[in-house]
């Protein structure tokens, strides 16, 4: 953020920012599906 002086969209047009970012995207998609899909079937059981 300082070399690009607090530019937030260096992170979306670097095509390696751009893959690092969806790759930590994926992985918190990853770790957190499997406890909201318990949670839903818990709610849809009553």
């Amino acid at each position: 953020m300082l070399i690009s002086r607090g530019d937030p969209t260096v992170f979306f047009t670097r095509p390696i920012s751009a893959t690092m970012l969806l790759l930590a995207i994926v992985a918190l998609a990853v770790v957190l599906l499997p406890s909201v899909r318990k949670k839903r079937e818990e709610a849809f059981k009553e």
